[in-house]
C-alpha cells in the first residue's frame, strides 16, 4: 500500500471515530437500547479515568501520563511501521499498523477533546468501549496473524538489533 493511502485510510478511521463520537454527545447521550439483547447495547458513558485498566483498578493516573504513554505507542507503531515495510510489503501488515495508529491516534484525540473517553457498546456484563478500543484489538489479531502467516520471512533477527539499527539509521540520516 502507498504510504499516502495508508494515511488517507488511518485518517478515514480515527476520523470516524471522532465523528461518532461527536454525534453521540450531541443527540444520543441519554439513549440506551439493546443491539443483541443480553449481549450488546448501545450504552453511552463517559470514562474520566482516561483508560479501561485505570478506571477497573482505580489506580488514579491522570491526564500527563496517559497523553505520554499515547504518545510513545503511536512513535512506536509509525517506527515498528517504517521497519517492517523495509524488510517486507504485506496487506495484512498495513491493515494491521493502519488500525494500531489510528486507534493510538483516536485515544490521544479522546483524551485530549472530550472530558473523558465516550465509550458507547456495552458488551454485557463486561465492559463498555468504543471504536478505538476495537481497532486497537483489529490490531492486535491482525498484528498476531502476521507474524503466524508469515513465520518463516525473518521480521526480527533473534536480538532486534535491526529494529535498532532501522531507528538509528533514521537519525543519523537526519543529520
Amino acid at each position: 500500500m502507498r504510504i499516502k493511502n495508508f494515511i488517507v485510510c488511518t485518517a478515514a478511521l480515527t476520523g470516524v471515530d471522532q465523528v461518532v463520537k461527536w454525534i453521540i454527545q450531541t443527540c444520543f447521550l441519554d439513549t440506551r437500547f439493546e443491539i443483541i439483547p443480553g449481549l450488546l447495547e448501545f450504552y453511552p458513558k463517559y470514562n474520566y479515568s482516561h483508560s479501561y485498566v485505570n478506571d477497573l483498578f482505580d489506580i488514579g493516573i491522570g491526564f500527563a501520563p496517559h497523553l505520554l504513554l499515547f504518545l510513545v505507542i503511536l512513535a512506536w507503531l509509525i517506527l515498528m511501521y517504517g521497519y517492517i515495510r523495509t524488510i517486507r510489503r504485506k496487506k495484512i501488515d498495513d491493515c494491521a499498523y493502519m488500525f494500531g495508529i489510528a486507534g493510538a491516534v483516536s485515544a490521544i484525540l479522546s483524551i485530549s477533546l472530550w472530558k473523558g473517553v465516550l465509550d458507547f457498546i456495552y458488551l454485557v456484563p463486561l465492559f463498555v468501549f468504543d471504536l478505538k478500543d476495537l481497532y486497537i484489538n483489529v490490531f492486535v489479531v491482525l498484528f498476531i496473524a502476521g507474524i503466524l502467516f508469515y513465520r518463516s520471512e525473518p521480521v526480527f533477527n533473534g536480538k532486534g538489533k535491526g529494529f535498532l539499527n532501522y531507528i538509528k539509521n533514521l537519525f543519523t540520516k537526519a543529520n
